[in-house]
């Protein structure tokens, strides 16, 4: 598996713990809604503070997708779809 593969590549007995949020909310929604009431809870208070490098409409998704694929950006791009459309 890649994942045991990309282990001996880390320095001084580091691990990967991989946390895929679509196979937890279908294997274990209990556990799945835990960890996205303590997420919410941690945005609410300010405890994490995620970086938006823009919010962006649903006419700028392509757009989006090209700057993606570029890198460089600082932060995540958030679709929100009650955003006007640009003229």
């Amino acid at each position: 598996m890649i994942w045991t593969s990309l282990q001996g590549w880390l320095p001084r007995g580091k691990h990967i713990r991989v946390y895929s949020i679509n196979l937890t909310r279908v294997r274990h929604p209990d556990w799945f809604r835990q960890d996205l009431q303590a997420l919410l809870g941690m945005l609410a208070t300010r405890k994490i503070r995620p970086r938006v490098a823009e919010r962006i409409s649903f006419e700028q998704v392509s757009d989006a997708h090209r700057r993606l694929e570029e890198g460089h950006l600082m932060g995540k791009l958030v679709l929100c779809p009650d955003l006007p459309m640009a003229a």
